[in-house]
């Protein structure tokens, strides 16, 4: 085990975090921890920006010396603040166990292996970053499956990585994990920052708001291994008729903890991956998805910062949003593409639901021109937290005022119709401004694709795995809630609306019954939904919130009879936040993060990226259900928090003591019930027994030892060289099949024609299959064809091992060695070993 290398990364955090701690706390000076959760991310993200666009001129060095110059610099210019050191030794702690956690579990299995993930995706991508950095050459680094042109693949977080491994000057195969541990353990820290500053603007308990939030985030799993033990756990009569009912796979009855897989809890909905933070750091791949959510938790961090920012604050209001927001997000980008629509819906709901009015951000000659219905003799900032109402109480959250006369309905529509175009347009803004820092990115790295509509849906009971424990927190949070808002509502006119909405919900049932043209439900639906919509507003002494929560109902029933389960389950949660925050019962910005994940979870059952990487929605909801799952853990902390201390802190209501005690009740619950996975999972990681090593290419000696030594051989070459291998590649490195995987490209940085077929995704499937046609040629054909496309494709090494011998039948390339550009210069493994060939183009 490389314990000194543990010791430096983990100094080296700790030290970056030092270092961003009071340009953190100058950013985030109303926050109870004053920012120190949110150091190391924010140092990370300095480190990430900076040398992206140093980087366009020359990686590495340079990049990273850019780098720590502008923390060290934003740390200066913060000047004198107040660091709050007990937050601070707190925040370190956090972020070590989480470090070490992980260095832990990857200790144990350490393997960058093709299958199982995207592991040689990733570390192929490391390597290729610090070849470019070697040579000082600018981004994008060249594309190690497709050699000569600039890879078009999301890589921020693996520049990042690249950077540290530069700046503690690792080898890239123990840095792979150690960088992975890292940013867990900055995940799980500006997880435990979020929720615990959060809960503590409403005077609920932080450290208790804080702990839950990191359980969430780092340990907790879905619900699916908690169903399984609860199914085995039954009579055998009463399992059957759960898993007939619930329409789930028969095969469950026979599971025994014996059986136990980590993988199955992230296949639950058919035809999706649902993966959760621990699944996807136990699976061990140092991917974008999760890279890219540290920088998420980083961003809503600066927009909470921003929500707590008094309205007459306007140049530091103005900072964040216009400042800020735009470079992180536009790293975001690069990081992980699928994050940055994200990062600019949850500006848009902060924007919106925020204390500030939004159009207080505008120009002055631009607010002229607009009507002012929130204040419309200029009245006074929204109030904040500890701030007298007008009826003698305190604010005990962001944005909380007391009692008000109700204006007309016109007035109120025209009001939010305002708001939240303005908070539109300046989050589209922002996403403009995001695209420009990331500029090269999107010139020459991203790539397109399509939007298809109405794939396959979620079933109710895969939802209810997968995202039950929150639905379960949030329903009880906003349903309280709900609850408090209809004690006055008159019972003649509760159950006039409420045998409406469902008289309506039947009317409707016909829709689906009688033949129509393909997608007329649909529109059909919305038609019937408006008509009962309108009938509710007009019913009184109804609130918005009364009435957007008894059109529950109906909202269930119709999106259920469609088949849409996740509208059916999400869609009153949705409604009920949303209005929630509109009309001030005592919540805020955990419901903003509540609402940004549910409009994500809905909008993967409508809409979906077509690509390569799977059927139908499989990637989108992915890389959509990743970002969902970061999002709601610190919400879900701050919830629980305010559930457990309800009457002592700002949710009070009647039955304080009741509500305090099933608080109690559903947060050790939730914890037991999601912890189950980790329960399993974590054992069976470290009894898996063996050498401790972080080394994560320590496995090709003992799996491919006839190939160990030439791959070392490619690895010690000096820049990046072309070499040919095998075509096609894939996730299986079995090369008595043929299948090398592209190994020695993936394990090395150094590009080869034609590797793995992700690149039919990035780049079309006719340029690659032209590639690996002349691969083939390469390894079989004759010697005038193999010499011009050697020439073509400036091939500098050939490596035939086992699996281009195995592939190619008759192969030819051996006639090359007559010729005089052509030499053997390494040979390992004796017979079925590794010959590599060396061309040299000059004599070509």
């Amino acid at each position: 085990m490389e314990y000194l290398l543990v010791v430096v990364w983990l100094v080296t955090y700790l030290a970056l975090g030092l270092a961003a701690l009071p340009a953190a706390a100058a950013l985030f000076p109303r926050f109870a921890d004053r920012g120190a959760a949110f150091a190391l991310p924010l140092a990370l993200a300095v480190l990430g920006v900076v040398g992206y666009l140093v980087g366009q001129f020359a990686f590495g060095w340079p990049a990273l010396v850019a780098g720590l110059l502008a923390l060290v610099g934003a740390s200066y210019l913060a000047g004198d603040v107040e660091i709050d050191r007990g937050a601070t030794v707190e925040a370190a702690a956090v972020f070590t166990a989480g470090f070490l956690l992980l260095v832990g579990i990857r200790a144990v299995d350490p393997a960058v292996h093709p299958i199982g993930g995207e592991k040689f995706l990733d570390f192929g991508l490391l390597q290729s970053l610090l070849r470019t950095g070697s040579a000082l050459a600018p981004l994008p680094p060249e594309d190690m499956w497709f050699a000569g042109e600039p890879v078009q693949y999301y890589y921020g977080g693996h520049l990042l990585a690249a950077l540290l491994t530069t700046l503690t000057s690792t080898a890239a195969r123990f840095a792979y994990n150690l960088a992975l541990a890292g940013f867990f353990g900055a995940l799980v820290v500006a997880a435990w920052g979020l929720a615990g500053n959060v809960a503590a603007s409403y005077g609920a308990p932080r450290r208790l708001g804080a702990a839950l939030g990191a359980f969430f985030t780092g340990v907790a799993a879905n619900l699916q291994t908690a169903a399984i033990v609860g199914l085995w756990l039954l009579p055998d009569g009463l399992s059957r008729a759960v898993v007939a009912a619930a329409g789930l796979p028969g095969d469950l009855l026979n599971w025994t903890p014996a059986e136990f897989s980590y993988w199955t809890a992230s296949r639950v909905i058919p035809g999706t991956i649902n993966e959760f933070p621990l699944f996807a750091w136990l699976n061990g791949d140092l991917h974008a998805h999760m890279m890219s959510t540290l920088f998420m938790l980083l961003l809503a961090a600066i927009l909470f910062a921003y929500w707590r920012t008094p309205e007459a604050e306007l140049t530091r209001r103005r900072l964040l949003v216009f400042g800020l927001l735009p470079p992180l997000a536009g790293f975001i980008a690069v990081v992980n593409t699928w994050s940055f629509p994200t990062a600019a819906g949850l500006a848009f709901l902060a924007l919106t639901f925020a204390p500030a009015r939004p159009t207080t951000l505008l120009p002055d000659e631009a607010r002229r021109r607009l009507p002012d219905l929130a204040h419309p003799d200029g009245g006074e900032p929204a109030p904040e937290a500890g701030d007298r109402r007008s009826d003698g109480g305190t604010v005990t959250g962001p944005g909380q005022s007391g009692p008000h006369e109700t204006p007309p309905l016109g007035d109120r529509l025209r009001e939010e119709a305002l708001r939240s175009g303005v908070a539109l347009g300046l989050a589209a803004a922002m996403l403009v401004v995001g695209v420009v820092w990331a500029l090269p990115f999107w010139l020459g790295t991203a790539s397109g694709r399509s939007i298809g509509v109405l794939p396959g849906r979620s079933s109710l009971g895969g939802l209810l795995l997968v995202h039950g424990a929150f639905v379960l927190v949030f329903g009880a949070y906003l349903g309280r809630r709900v609850g408090y808002g209809l004690r006055a509502v008159e019972q003649p006119a509760l159950t006039a609306l409420v045998s409406t909405l469902f008289s309506l919900a039947a009317l409707s049932v016909p829709l689906y019954v009688i033949p129509l043209p393909a997608n007329a439900g649909l529109p059909l639906s919305f038609v019937v939904l408006g008509v009962a919509l309108a009938g509710a507003t007009r019913l009184e002494p109804f609130e918005g919130l009364s009435r957007g929560v008894l059109f529950a109902p109906y909202l269930v029933v119709l999106a259920y009879a469609m088949g849409f389960a996740a509208l059916a389950l999400f869609g009153p949660l949705l409604a009920a936040g949303w209005v929630c925050l509109r009309t001030g019962r005592e919540v805020g910005y955990e419901t903003v993060l509540v609402v940004a994940g549910l409009g994500l979870t809905l909008l993967v059952e409508f809409v979906y990226v077509v690509e390569q990487a799977g059927p139908e929605r499989f990637n989108t909801v992915f890389k959509t259900y990743a970002q969902v799952w970061v999002l709601w853990a610190p919400a879900a902390g701050v919830a629980l928090a305010r559930l457990v201390d309800a009457g002592r802190s700002s949710f009070d209501a009647p039955n304080a003591a009741t509500w305090r005690t099933a608080g109690r009740g559903l947060a050790a619950g939730l914890v037991f019930l999601t912890a189950l996975y980790g329960g399993f999972a974590l054992p069976a990681q470290f009894g898996a027994g063996g050498a401790a090593t972080l080394d994560g290419t320590a496995f090709v000696a003992d799996s491919h030892p006839e190939e160990a030594s030439a791959i070392g051989y490619i690895d010690d070459l000096e820049g990046q060289p072309t070499i040919v291998t095998a075509a096609p590649a894939g996730y299986r490195w079995t090369p008595s099949n043929g299948d090398g995987a592209a190994a020695p490209a993936s394990l090395t940085g150094v590009p080869t024609v034609a590797g793995w077929f992700h690149e039919i995704g990035y780049r079309g499937d006719e340029p690659y299959q032209e590639r690996v046609s002349d691969v083939r040629t390469i390894y079989t054909g004759e010697r005038s064809e193999q010499l011009r496309l050697l020439d073509e494709y400036d091939v500098e090494y050939i490596y035939y091992g086992p699996a281009e011998r195995n592939k190619y039948d008759r192969p030819t390339v051996g006639q090359l060695r007559g010729h005089s550009a052509v030499t053997v210069v390494h040979q390992s493994g004796g017979e079925g070993g590794v010959a590599v060939l060396r061309v040299d183009q000059s004599e070509l």
